[in-house]
């Protein structure tokens, strides 16, 4: 999840915000998608293949790795909006316990407040298909984003976000999914930026019970093209 927050052209760069992605897994742990797991991950497949098809610039690849978890996310703006910023992502996540959670998210966002510079604010939803502890959730989170970089520390910068589905937009196994996290990042290269950043990802079930796919600390990697 979070990578840097820079500026071009007087707003936040994109490629550079610490909370638009994040999680090496453990030693002598294996990952396997089983066809119970492929057919609960399959339902999106079509949406991802539309996102990887669109074209973009100022595209984003953020790698993050925790020691039981691994995502990888790729970003992109895909067509300007009225105001401020059009933008998709597609991601995909595993753990060591063999859980997968993929996602198709779409954002718009833009400056949150002029009297704030380095202030940038976005509201959008994630479709999330997600397998663990033989349970399957298809759920559409809804939420948004904060990255701030302050005039000062130009190289440094700060994210939150948050995505939440309800009962009513939650299938499968699950009667609500929760997606949040948080991160501070450091630009070391023009397109290149580090960080370090907090996450949790569950997924509520239908019985009652919850399952944290999820928790915990990461480092991540973000790199703009």
């Amino acid at each position: 999840m979070p990578g840097f927050i820079g500026r071009e052209c007087g707003r936040v760069d994109p490629r550079f915000c610490p909370v638009r992605s994040w999680p090496v897994v453990r030693e002598n742990s294996r990952f396997s998608v089983s066809q119970e797991d492929f057919n609960v991950l399959r339902p999106v497949s079509a949406a991802l293949l539309v996102g990887t098809c669109i074209t973009a610039q100022a595209q984003s690849l953020d790698v993050a790795v925790s020691s039981d978890s691994a995502k990888v996310k790729y970003s992109a703006p895909f067509k300007p909006a009225n105001f401020g910023l059009n933008q998709f992502d597609i991601s995909f996540m595993f753990t060591d316990e063999d859980d997968a959670v993929a996602s198709y998210g779409m954002l718009v966002s833009d400056e949150a407040d002029a009297a704030t510079p380095g202030l940038e604010a976005g509201l959008g939803f994630k479709v999330y298909a997600a397998s663990a502890d033989n349970n399957g959730s298809l759920a559409v989170g809804l939420g948004g984003e904060l990255h701030y970089i302050a005039p000062q520390l130009r190289r440094v910068g700060f994210g939150i976000y948050g995505y939440f589905a309800p009962d009513i937009v939650a299938f499968l196994d699950s009667d609500r999914f929760f997606d949040w996290g948080a991160g501070i990042g450091y630009q070391v290269l023009p397109e290149a930026s580090v960080y370090l950043g907090y996450r949790k990802v569950e997924m509520g079930l239908n019985n009652g019970n919850d399952v944290v796919i999820d928790s915990g600390g990461h480092l991540g990697f973000k790199y703009g093209f």
